[in-house]
This record gives structure tokens, sequence and C-alpha cells, in this order.
């Protein structure tokens, strides 16, 4: 079984941690990060969420190491931008990446990234979350054609 890294970054109110409660078996709560895991199309996930507070952003560089991908959540109500979404690529570098928004809208990336609605019911994040895994392994040399980029 295929074992992969993915940090999850999200903006407040952006439903970051109804969405990792939803994929993850269990969801390990602490005051510096989050972490869940999930078994997905034979590949154990690991995710890694850091606190977003202002005192725990050193959590980032440490969660960031060896880093396979990203899941960002943005909350489209309070202005999501691609703005955000360089902030949080500092941390994880050139790793692949999918975006979340809380609500429909027009959001879209200069690189062509896929943006996905999250529903109230979180079935879109494992859509996106293959989506993921999808991209990862095309970097890694390995295509998937079940996993459609489409979103």
């Amino acid at each position: 079984m295929d074992v992969k890294k993915v940090m999850v970054f999200g903006t407040p109110g952006s439903s970051k941690e109804d969405a990792l409660r939803n994929i993850c078996s269990k969801l390990v709560e602490t005051v510096s990060m989050e972490y869940g895991s999930a078994v997905i199309e034979d590949t154990k996930i690991h995710f890694f969420s850091p606190a977003e507070d202002e005192k725990f952003m050193f959590m980032q560089d440490v969660l960031s190491k060896n880093l396979d991908g990203a899941l960002i959540f943005l909350d489209s109500c309070h202005g999501a931008s691609e703005n955000q979404i360089k902030s949080m690529k500092t941390v994880m570098g050139e790793a692949p990446y999918v975006v979340f928004t809380n609500h429909e809208n027009n959001l879209s990336t200069t690189e062509g990234v896929p943006v996905i609605y999250t529903d109230d019911e979180g079935s879109r994040m494992d859509k996106g979350v293959k989506t993921l895994l999808n991209m990862m392994s095309k970097l890694n040399g390995v295509v998937d054609h079940k996993t459609p980029y489409k979103t």
C-alpha cells in the first residue's frame, strides 16, 4: 500500500475541520495541529493541519517536511483569493494541491489548479482528495485514469 503525507491549510470559516472529520476515520485535535488518516484507492493518506494561531506558525515548517501534496480550504464568503493561496504555497513549496471553497463562486487560479466547492455533506471532499492523488501519481510517473481532473 502506498503512503502519502498531505498538509491541510484553511482560513477561518472555511469548513476545513468538517471536511477532515468526513474523510478521516479518526481526527486527533491538539492545540498546535490536527491529524487524521484515511485509505483511498489503496493509498494511506496522513493528513496534517497546523493550527492557525500565530504562536503555532512554526508547526507549518515542521509539518511541511517530505510533503507529497496539500489541500487548501478557503472561506469564499470573505474574499477568498489567490493571494491567500500564494502565502500557503510558501510553506508547501512545489507540492501539488487542490483548493476547496465552502461556497460556489467563480474563484479560479492562474495555475489551473482544481477548485472544488465543498457541500454540507462533504461528498466532494472525496472527489478532491482523489484528484490530488492523481496529481501526485503523475509526478511519480504513474497515471491513474480513474480519477478525472475536471471538477
